[in-house]
């Protein structure tokens, strides 16, 4: 079965938490990241999320934004 991805979406989210968040490699107070949504020509839909962790993961979520 051949499917295409007809849309393509992001959809951008920042929670914050509750308190900060101190670690070795500075406080964090919230939490970023983005949903991504994809919707074949055959009604069926996915759902993703891409959320590095800032000042750990080697990609920023700007980084991510450019995909």
């Amino acid at each position: 079965m051949n499917m295409k991805i007809i849309s393509f979406e992001q959809k951008e989210y920042s929670i914050p938490f509750s308190r900060e968040f101190r670690t070795s490699k500075g406080i964090l107070t919230n939490r970023r990241g983005i949903i991504v949504i994809a919707k074949s020509d055959s009604g069926i839909t996915g759902l993703g999320e891409i959320a590095p962790l800032d000042n750990y993961s080697v990609e920023s979520l700007s980084d991510a934004r450019q995909y």
